[in-house]
């Protein structure tokens, strides 16, 4: 699994969350509020989905407030952790 984020020249975020063998969401886009970071992305179906990332230290956690996806239902939560300072996917 990997989570990418870097912030726009539009100051909102850039979002690609990994889930392994389940999906990629690579068209993400943030915004930072007081509960964390929401943001929005494109599910594998084509439809909107949504969530929000927090982070306590090195630890980030995906929750996934609006999707119609049946494989990622609302509640669902994936947890990553930071292994770099710099987005590896983020270059379009």
């Amino acid at each position: 699994p990997n989570l990418e984020i870097a912030k726009g020249e539009d100051g909102n975020y850039l979002v690609q969350i990994g889930i392994y063998r389940l999906t990629l969401l690579t068209d993400g886009v943030g915004e930072l509020t007081a509960e964390g970071l929401r943001f929005t992305a494109t599910d594998a179906a084509g439809n909107p989905i949504s969530g929000i990332i927090t982070v306590e230290g090195k630890t980030a956690t995906v929750t996934f407030t609006d999707s119609t996806w049946e494989y990622l239902e609302n509640g669902s939560a994936f947890t990553y952790v930071k292994s770099s300072d710099t987005p590896n996917r983020l270059d379009e």
